[in-house]
């Protein structure tokens, strides 16, 4: 909780909503506003993995590169 704000993550938000609004509602809870966002290729991938895409592409990119090692002058 931040402040005024609550985040949280739910399976198959789009179900879980019509029932957490109706149990909010039975409690007195006023809401403002409800924002369902899906997760991105990168948010899931970081989920998977530990590890942002980025941070893969360029730790693929560093092990593509080529090194100068044995290479005569």
């Amino acid at each position: 909780m931040d402040g005024h704000h609550v985040r949280g993550r739910v399976a198959r938000a789009g179900k879980a909503v019509p029932g957490l609004l109706r149990d909010l509602d039975a409690s007195g809870v006023a809401l403002e506003s409800i924002e369902v966002v899906r997760p991105t290729l990168d948010d899931v991938f970081l989920t998977l993995t530990g590890r942002s895409l980025r941070d893969a592409e360029a730790g693929a990119a560093a092990t593509d590169a080529p090194t100068t090692e044995g290479a005569e002058a």
